[in-house]
């Protein structure tokens, strides 16, 4: 039922997710509702619970025929302490939603770490970002504290003490009111009635209520998402059904031919009147639109090409034809099937070949077609090759040309391309804008965002919101040679599906990360409680109430401290492996880098595992293992006890064995789908515009309603085997009881004796069987422990050397017969490498993809280590320099420069050097000083478009006035205006300059310009 309820609230939120705007989306909102709230339902604890009042009922018949009207003090007792319980649960909701949006920020700040590494390494940014998701660790931390603290404080009352409160009532009461105890065997049996209160009443009642509270944060949290307002049905790009989608949309054979020809009558049009456009509700009351008064009528068969300034709202203008823009007024109509490519194409993971088709059906001939038209069969890749989560096994050119195939094999009325030149070569750019004529002369639209000029029907300008159409000059139609490298396909993270292996070595490390001293005091207190609840259980036997009153006092000190102590050490444990993960993965060599979403699991799902279910697992384990053996010792009165309880140990020795890899196995499986089912959620979430614009809506929903089975399929074989094993250890408990009972009658035993063994038997059985489940969870949980301990161990960079004081003082750079091959290649990167550049001189450096020009940078950066040869900085070998030192040297402006989700001031002086003026000096350099005012720098509600935050890397630079700077295609995804603002900045900064361009321009003041091919210099002016 839970199950089937889980999968139900995830296939909705995600049928709202495709109804609603990118907009109105909030980082990881959706995903954390899906994979974190909705995963935690379990309905288990209240069906648990419902069997409460049958127990409740018989038991106070029972209790008061042995204490009569003193029975119902006991019973008010335990009704009392459940409800002082039940409050003590209730104070740790609001540190739990607390905890949740300090949880919320962290994983927000883990992710954009891991999609970021590349470049925080560039900008030598590890140690900062680094204390910065510690600093949030330590937040969240300090909330889980005070929540296991009141937690410590429940779990003394989920104990044996409000049984022993309860009955120490009953028989004081008793023997004031009566005058006399009840009988040992009566007091042995009330205390096993009072138990069963305990664990039906108090801790089902307790987790019952628990789950209760999660529902109504549950219920608030989908509430915001169901009111998030949608995309008007009539608004979205309706596609008519065809074949090829008729086992999504369940059409009959009749009914297809009648919409193919409702295909073949469509035609594209585009008209909009008099449209305005906000992005957010503010900008609409203090009427700032985006788009101001937009009027535009375009016909099939129309090619047109909107250029403009950065910010002009060139992107807008697609977004509000997608109706992405939530606020608008005015008219925009469009009919026929609409195409996207954005700018920063989204790839989804899967193949070459699936990302192409995107849920058609496979004609190879079309396939072989677009391939041509796309420019993409020149690159021979595979159409079974698996590109990577979001691509990133692909050059920045073939996702746009990835994107762009997806585009031409949907066959649409209308193209709307966000400036798909910018990252492909002039060869490609040509094959690319003789496709759009192709598709002009079939009747299609073509809007095309550039700041390149080619023969097309109309020009348009977009300026300040507004669209202004202009004169078309044939002697601006040009395409300039544009180069983007493709990046090394490097090896990473093992796959880890199978099951791992969970040695000694495992909880000796974890024992380390906690402390030894403290492992000890815990195992002692441990002890220490379990010897107390068996000298009370005798004292009350003997009817001495003062002795116990004393004890009991005792006991509940010893058990908070246990508890307190336990969870302590957890969350030290934590502290450590998080301190020592993200350690690693900051100073990861980035050959390692591939898969993000592993990583990420490493953050999440591992961690919060050791934290939460490893915690109990121990808990469970140790405490049931000592009872266990307490009560083995107790019960074993003669020789054939003795043999009959061994045969049951070994019984239960050999159950596990058998069921132990049996249950480890079904839950790696869950693991194993969970993890797909997230991978897919992900996708879902970042692609959801091109879901819609595709309609692909139901054909995502069926595929995630299939792997959601697959999940459940696995979650369901590892219930059964635990009922199972449950099962088998209860039938072998009550034969136990049986033949044990049968030898005490048979001897001369008093019935304290037996009613005490039977009680200390009917607790084994308890204890046991969470003590042997506890060890089979123990050792799954673990294996995220596991996972989390191999990723500590991967390899480092080297980031030993010597801190120089005033270095470099010149920023002469010199590459010296310098060889590179990546790990676990056969074929030179770069071969025979040798220039020099002298103080304030510049070099500009070009060549075809895959020519090795990333590769000098990477090395410049020791990303990678020289296969041989050498590279000086002033004379002194980068090797021999600390390596956060060489990266806070060496200033680069990466081609992608998005910024980080931080404010404007940390992603301009992210060390906190500088003062006020110096930044606004700055950004005065690069023309951004007017457009940062409007936010502030301290702001994080703030919206750059590509060029602008290109330019805040440029003033990053002008701001630490670096001896060296790497200017890595920095102009590729940007308008003229902006390019020429870039080129003026370039002129009038004095430092050492290596610029890596696909417009001539950029490198022709350059004092050198070299050519590369193959990773040879083949051509140095």
């Amino acid at each position: 039922m839970s199950a089937k309820i889980r999968a139900s609230l995830a296939q909705m939120l995600l049928a709202k997710l495709q109804r609603i705007s990118t907009s109105r989306l909030k980082d990881g909102q959706f995903f954390n509702i899906i994979t974190m709230d909705i995963a935690d339902l379990d309905l288990t604890w209240l069906l648990a619970f419902s069997g409460a009042p049958i127990i409740f009922c018989v038991g106070i018949y029972i209790l008061f025929s042995y204490f009569g009207i003193s029975s119902l003090i006991g019973v008010i007792t335990l009704c009392s302490l459940m409800v002082f319980q039940k409050h003590i649960t209730t104070q740790t909701g609001p540190l739990k939603s607390e905890k949740s949006k300090i949880q919320d920020d962290r994983t927000k700040l883990t992710e954009e770490i891991l999609n970021n590494l590349p470049k925080i390494k560039m900008l030598g940014l590890e140690s900062i970002f680094r204390d910065k998701l510690l600093a949030k660790r330590q937040e969240q931390d300090n909330k889980m504290r005070e929540i296991l603290k009141i937690d410590a404080l429940a779990y003394c009352f989920n104990g044996n003490i409000n049984v022993f409160v309860s009955l120490f009532l009953m028989m004081f009461t008793s023997k004031i009111l009566i005058g006399d105890y009840p009988s040992p065997d009566q007091i042995f049996s009330s205390i096993w009635i009072l138990q069963l209160f305990k664990v039906w009443c108090i801790t089902y009642g307790q987790r019952a209520y628990k789950l209760i509270i999660n529902l109504r944060v549950l219920q608030q949290r989908i509430n915001d998402v169901i009111c998030i307002p949608e995309i008007e049905p009539k608004l979205l790009n309706t596609r008519q059904a065809t074949k090829k989608q008729k086992k999504y949309q369940q059409i009959e054979e009749e009914e297809a031919a009648s919409l193919d020809t409702v295909e073949e009558q469509r035609q594209g049009q585009i008209e909009i009147i008099n449209y305005s456009a906000y992005w957010t509700k503010l900008q609409e009351m203090q009427n700032q639109p985006i788009l101001n008064k937009i009027n535009l009528k375009l016909d099939k068969g129309t090619f047109i090409i909107i250029r403009g300034t950065v910010g002009s709202g060139k992107s807008s203008l697609l977004q509000a034809l997608l109706h992405e823009i939530p606020f608008f007024s005015g008219q925009l109509k469009i009919q026929g099937h609409v195409a996207y490519v954005e700018q920063r194409p989204y790839i989804f993971s899967g193949t070459v070949r699936e990302n192409i088709l995107f849920g058609c059906p496979n004609n190879e001939t079309h396939y072989l077609n677009v391939l041509v038209q796309s420019g993409l069969r020149g690159d021979n890749i595979d159409p079974d090759f698996n590109v990577g989560e979001n691509g990133s096994k692909l050059s920045g050119g073939q996702r746009t040309r990835l994107s762009f195939s997806r585009a031409l094999y949907s066959d649409s009325d209308i193209y709307l391309l966000d400036d798909i030149l910018s990252a492909v070569d002039a060869n490609v750019q040509m094959t690319i804008l003789n496709t759009l004529r192709y598709l002009k002369s079939q009747g299609k639209i073509v809007i095309l965002i550039s700041s390149r000029i080619a023969e097309c029907d109309m020009i348009y300008k977009m300026q300040d919101g507004q669209l202004i159409q202009e004169e078309i000059n044939t002697n601006e139609i040009q395409l300039l040679q544009q180069v983007q490298e493709q990046p090394e396909q490097q090896q990473g993270i093992q796959e880890e599906d199978e099951i791992l292996e969970v040695s000694k070595t495992v909880y000796q490390k974890y024992i380390d990360e906690g402390g030894k001293n403290k492992a000890m005091l815990i195992v002692f207190l441990y002890l220490f409680d379990a010897s107390l609840s068996l000298l009370i259980i005798k004292q009350f036997g003997e009817s001495n109430l003062l002795i116990n009153f004393f004890l009991m006092i005792v006991y509940v000190l010893v058990s908070f401290t246990k508890f307190n102590e336990m969870f302590g050490f957890t969350i030290t444990v934590i502290n450590n492996l998080h301190r020592k993960l993200i350690s690693t993965i900051v100073r990861m060599r980035l050959e390692n880098y591939t898969n993000i979403g592993k990583l990420m699991s490493r953050f999440t799902s591992d961690i919060n595992s050791i934290e939460g279910l490893v915690m109990l697992d121990l808990h469970w384990v140790i405490e049931g293992l000592i009872d266990n053996i307490f009560v083995i010792l107790v019960i074993s009165l003669n020789s054939y006890i003795i043999i009959v309880s061994t045969a049951f140990l070994i019984l239960m020795l050999y159950m596990k064995s058998k069921f132990h890899q049996k249950m480890k196995y079904s839950l790696n499986l869950d693991d194993q789908s969970r993890a797909q089912l997230n991978q897919s959620l992900r996708s879902s979430i970042n692609g959801s515009i091109l879901i819609r614009v595709y309609n692909q809506q139901l054909r995502i929903q069926s595929e995630f309603l299939q792997q959601t089975y697959s999940n459940l399929q696995a979650q369901f074989t590892f219930l059964r085997l635990n009922a199972l094993l449950a099962f088998i250890i209860e039938f072998s408990l009550h034969i136990l009881i049986i033949t044990v009972l049968a030898i005490l009658l048979s001897s001369e035993y008093s019935k304290d004796v037996i009613g005490f063994s039977v009680l200390m038997l009917m607790q084994l059985g308890y204890m046991f069987s969470l003590n042997l489940r506890g060890q089979i969870f123990l050792d799954i949980d673990m294996q995220n422990c596991v996972r989390v301990q191999n990723t500590i161990q991967l390899p480092s960079e080297n980031y030993s050397g010597s801190k120089m004081n005033q270095w470099p003082t010149n920023g002469v750079v010199e590459f010296h017969n310098v060889y590179l091959r990546y790990p676990k290649s056969t074929k030179y990167a770069l071969q025979n490498i040798n220039f020099k550049i002298e103080q304030g001189q510049s070099i500009g450096i070009m060549g075809r993809t895959g020519a090795g020009k990333s590769s000098i940078i990477n090395l410049l950066l020791r990303t990678v280590d020289v296969t041989s040869g050498t590279i000086n900085i002033d004379g002194i070998n980068i090797n021999q320099i600390n390596l956060s030192q060489l990266r806070n040297t060496v200033m680069v402006i990466p081609q992608s420069s998005n910024l980080f989700n931080q404010t404007i001031r940390f992603n301009l002086d992210p060390h906190k050097t500088c003062y006020d003026e110096q930044i606004w000096d700055a950004l005065g350099k690069v023309k951004l000083d007017s457009v940062i005012k409007e936010w502030g720098l301290d702001s994080m509600d703030y919206n750059l478009s590509v060029g602008q935050q290109q330019l805040l890397a440029l003033a990053r630079a002008f701001l630490h006035d670096a001896k060296i700077l790497i200017f890595d295609e920095a102009t590729a995804n940007i308008d003229d205006e902006t390019e020429e603002i870039i080129e003026q900045a370039l002129c009038s900064i004095t430092a050492t300059k290596i610029i890596i361009a696909h417009r001539p321009k950029i490198v022709v003041n350059c004092n050198y310009i070299i050519n590369m091919q193959e990773g040879q210099i083949v051509n140095q002016q």
